[in-house]
């Protein structure tokens, strides 16, 4: 393999020459799970099963983290509100009959 001079490469080549590299081993990592994928089907279908491969293209939606609870409802503590968001029906009940927000912090 060639030796390559990076320090003689301006920024703009660096930058392309590591995209290169991220997007060739993005597409080499595909191709080994479409193989992979390819042998596990086959594997099961001999034994005559079918096989539900999950989460293996990357390209799903990413699932936020739950936030923390910060207000409870007092009448009923199952209820719950992160404090982000539009208020529940709930808090804004409890606000109307005179309590305050601190008086439903969790």
């Amino acid at each position: 393999m060639p030796e390559i001079d990076l320090s003689a490469m301006s920024d703009d080549e660096l930058k392309a020459l590591e995209d290169g590299i991220r997007r060739e081993r993005a597409r080499r990592e595909n191709a080994r799970k479409r193989e992979a994928e390819k042998q596990i089907r086959e594997i099961a279908a001999a034994a005559g099963l079918a096989v539900e491969i999950v989460g293996t293209s990357g390209r799903g939606r990413r699932t936020k983290s739950a936030l923390p609870i910060k207000y409870r409802n007092p009448n009923d503590p199952s209820q719950t509100w992160s404090g982000r968001g539009k208020r529940p029906a709930w808090f804004k009940e409890n606000l109307e009959r005179g309590m305050k927000p601190e008086d439903m912090l969790a």
